[in-house]
């Protein structure tokens, strides 16, 4: 069997693209993004290996040869073009009529349980990964029959999101998938506490191979997230997300200065109880700034204009300013002003590939002066470099059809349109009518306009590499 190309940082990523501008080896997403970013080489500069799966519009990507792959998709995400809906007929056409589809593996599947039981029962040596979500059937007795095969060296990837599972679940997955010299993803979403956090924090402690860390908790408190990332600290961590609703200002300090000396290239913190004040995140951006991050997310209730500027501020003042590509901000308390100030700090001096807040309600005029500012950025940048592509992803309340309009209008005389991937979430129903309707229009004169239901899925899917989607 011909050995498929691996990205050369992230070894455990398959490698998607070339650059035919110069001698750079097979590279994942991620590392093509920083790579555009550094030299300025432009899309078509980077080709696309053959190997790689196509795209079902926003269903995200394929599976490779050796995955198992389970999830639940809203019916929206899968409106597929008519001849690639004609490869499922029948099953397809009865599951458009769902609002959502259990699809396993690409296809269409009724039974949960048996799709379940298939993989328990399969042969899982054959698996690299095995990669499950929003399926609710999914739970500690399942965990308890699936741990024992987690031990084959074939798997490096295991991912499980939204399912039942308890922190004796958890414990019984850690300690099977770590016993795995060959694991370098691990990413478990479920109901876990402090006891789960610990035991999984044990089972990792000091694994070589591990490249991608995931782990969300709803009660998880500041002492158990420090375990876990003082766990992390001598992995080859390249990817670290940690989310609960109970860490403060003190877990989140303590996290991100025991993974500041892993290589990481993505850091993502979620604390949606509103514990971490701006003086909590500002203390985590200055801890992490000197990585060589391309990702910096915050996910968290309290953050103010004032912090969330901070934050900005501080993370283009550190040593990741040369190589970040990414900005996420989510669930805050910013307003439109805070936006603007934000948008500003990356501004011509710190470009970025992907720009995301997903807060509040941005009105029409706030999008116009982000759109306006990543137009600026792009034509006063070289030659080179104005041809990357940007991804300006919002959260947005009510537009009204002339506010749309006028923003177009802001694009059109610098042609910076064609270098700007647009996408929204529509807080408001009137404003998704107004965008649904300037789609057409708009995809016409930008990268890429669309709607969609979820930035946060959005931003996992495209920024957060380490898991196969």
């Amino acid at each position: 069997m011909e050995k498929k190309p691996r990205c050369v940082v992230h070894h455990e990523r398959p490698a998607e693209y070339v650059c035919l501008t110069c001698t750079n080896p097979t590279m994942c997403e991620m590392c093509k993004l920083k790579h555009a970013k550094e030299t300025g080489h432009a899309p078509e500069n980077f080709k696309e290996i053959a190997h790689m799966r196509q795209r079902i519009q926003d269903a995200g990507r394929r599976p490779a040869v050796g995955t198992f792959r389970l999830v639940k998709i809203p019916r929206g995400k899968i409106v597929a073009t008519k001849a690639a809906a004609s490869q499922y007929e029948p099953v397809f056409a009865a599951a458009y009529k769902k609002s959502e589809v259990l699809v396993f593996n690409d296809k269409p599947c009724e039974n949960i349980e048996k799709a379940v039981s298939d993989l328990i029962s399969a042969d899982m040596s054959k698996f690299t990964a095995v990669y499950i979500d929003s399926v609710d059937f999914v739970n500690d007795d399942v965990a308890l029959k699936l741990a024992p095969h987690l031990q084959y060296h074939s798997l490096s990837k295991l991912y499980l999101k939204d399912f039942e599972i308890s922190n004796a679940g958890a414990k019984m997955l850690a300690e099977a998938a770590f016993h795995n010299k060959s694991l370098s993803a691990f990413c478990i979403w479920g109901g876990i506490s402090d006891t789960g956090a610990e035991e999984v924090a044990k089972a990792a402690r000091n694994c070589k191979s591990l490249n991608t860390f995931y782990l969300y908790g709803f009660g998880i408190s500041d002492l158990a997230a420090k375990a876990v990332a003082e766990a992390m600290k001598d992995c080859p961590l390249s990817v670290f997300h940690l989310g609960s609703y109970r860490i403060s200002d003190l877990g989140a300090a303590a996290v991100a200065n025991a993974v500041n000396k892993c290589p990481l290239s993505v850091f993502y913190l979620q604390s949606i109880g509103g514990k971490i004040s701006d003086l909590g995140v500002i203390a985590v951006a200055k801890a992490v700034k000197n990585c060589p991050l391309s990702v910096f997310a915050l996910v968290n209730h309290t953050i103010s204009d004032e912090g969330a500027t901070a934050v900005a501020k501080e993370i283009v003042s550190g040593g990741c300013a040369s190589t970040l590509s990414a900005f996420y901000l989510s669930s805050c308390r910013i307003s439109d002003l805070g936006a603007k100030k934000v948008a500003d700090i990356f501004g011509c001096s710190h470009p970025l590939s992907a720009f995301f807040i997903n807060d509040c309600s941005l009105s029409g005029e706030t999008v116009a002066y982000i759109l306006k500012n990543v137009a600026d950025t792009i034509t006063s940048t070289s030659a080179s470099a104005s041809t990357i592509i940007r991804s300006v992803n919002l959260r947005v309340g009510k537009i009204s059809k002339e506010q749309m309009d006028s923003c177009l209008n802001l694009l059109q005389p610098s042609g910076a349109g064609k270098q700007i991937k647009l996408r929204f979430q529509c807080n408001d129903e009137s404003t998704k009518i107004v965008c649904e309707k300037s789609e057409a229009e708009w995809n016409g004169k930008l990268a890429e306009f669309r709607i969609v239901k979820d930035l946060q899925n959005l931003f996992e899917e495209e920024m957060i590499l380490g898991v196969p989607q």
